[in-house]
């Protein structure tokens, strides 16, 4: 499915994005709507996403684009660590095309569904990776990027040590979460300060609509990662 052949994107996630301060061009509604078209016909189909996600489809895209407005200017190396249904990387990837952004998901059927996206969508270069992050941070990845995103991967103590192994020092990672992660966050600490990371800031991101506020945490990488983490496939999440 071309984006010109593709259902528009509907008003209502233009106008949200842009109280957002993330006002979409043509090009990137466009983009925007054939991946949403994308999403809605084959996402619960093939077991990428629950049937409920699917129902609140355009909840998820804003909250996808909410992030680009802190996505530092200048940024060209960027990941999706557990990338899922492309969320948030390929909307990033459509409203910051600058941007070459690497989708990493250990699942066969989420990796041959974003290849399908890749295909579908081939301008923005999209890169797929079927990888664990574990396994994935001890090679060619470790510290090849200056912008990591995670979405609804996991409890931030874990997804730090998946994903700041693959922020080079001086990068960021951007972990989207809600407001009922807030205790997690600061449970967290030694084992940002563990992987190499300092956290920045937490802020609250909200529109009309949303069900509960969301939070961007945002974590500089001030030292490499020692190198005996990620720790094997698994344990980080124990």
């Amino acid at each position: 499915m071309s984006p010109d052949s593709s259902p528009p994107l509907p008003p209502a996630v233009r106008r949200t994005a842009a109280t957002l301060g993330v006002d979409l061009t043509e090009a990137a509604a466009l983009r925007l709507g054939a991946y949403r078209a994308i999403l809605a016909t084959r996402a619960a189909r093939e077991g990428i996403m629950s049937a409920g996600a699917v129902v609140a489809l355009d909840e998820h895209l804003i909250d996808s684009l909410s992030i680009c407005t802190f996505i530092p200017t200048g940024v060209v190396a960027c990941i999706d660590v557990g990338a899922g249904a492309g969320l948030p990387g390929v909307p990033v990837a459509i409203v910051r095309r600058r941007i070459r952004m690497t989708l990493l998901d250990a699942q066969a059927r989420r990796a041959r569904f974003l290849d399908d996206v890749s295909t579908a969508l081939p301008d923005l270069g999209l890169r797929v990776v079927r990888r664990r992050a574990e396994s994935a941070a001890h090679g060619e990845l470790r510290e090849a990027f200056e912008l990591a995103l995670a979405r609804a991967l996991a409890p931030m103590a874990t997804l730090v040590e998946l994903a700041l192994p693959f922020v080079r020092p001086g990068g960021r990672l951007l972990a989207m979460k809600t407001v009922a992660a807030a205790d997690e966050i600061d449970a967290a600490a030694h084992a940002i300060t563990r992987s190499g990371g300092r956290l920045r800031s937490c802020r609250e991101v909200s529109w009309p609509g949303l069900r509960m506020p969301r939070l961007i945490v945002e974590v500089e990488k001030v030292h490499p990662t020692p190198v005996e983490l990620p720790r094997r496939d698994g344990v980080p999440r124990k």
